[in-house]
């Protein structure tokens, strides 16, 4: 909702928590816990911080090859 409207320092956070929250309920290897690195890379590469978008992409990816 907020990356939509360009907000983005709001998604960041929201997406962040979001994070958070997957990772204790369903650990690291959930496919919507590499969504939410996907999603947090997407808003980071928009920003321009493109090596924590790249650790992101990265780690949503190792999570998904390893499933």
């Amino acid at each position: 909702m907020y990356h939509s409207k360009k907000d983005n320092v709001v998604a960041l956070k929201c997406l962040k928590k979001s994070l958070s929250i997957r990772l204790s309920q369903l650990g690291e290897t959930d496919l919507s816990v590499a969504d939410s690195y996907c999603w947090i890379g997407k808003i980071n590469r928009e920003k321009k911080s493109f090596s924590k978008a790249r650790a992101c992409f990265t780690t949503a990816h190792r999570i998904k090859v390893a499933i």
